[in-house]
């Protein structure tokens, strides 16, 4: 069972240290009521960068430093059941 979540508010988005952790979220933008949800990272999440793969730690050095723009969003797609992280696409 998958879900995805498109936000646009990427502060919303606590990346873990490690490709091993935990990965937490606001599944809304900007300020709002709903509960952070959780997900495992694992070696196999995939990430991506205006639709360019791009390795576990690259990303997490530049995510910080990503231009958000109007029409930018990080697409969450994650397993619902075993709340495991599947993928994180971030659109400048």
């Amino acid at each position: 069972v998958g879900s995805e979540m498109c936000i646009r508010d990427r502060a919303n988005i606590i990346l873990p240290a490690s490709n091993s952790g935990m990965m937490t979220f606001r599944p809304c933008d900007g300020e709002c009521d709903e509960d952070h949800v959780r997900v495992r990272v694992t070696p196999e999440t995939t990430f991506s960068v205006d639709g360019s793969g791009i390795k576990w730690d690259d990303f997490r050095k530049m995510f910080p430093t990503v231009r958000q723009s109007d029409s930018g969003y990080a697409l969450v797609s994650y397993d619902t059941k075993n709340k495991v992280l599947i993928s994180l696409e971030v659109s400048q």
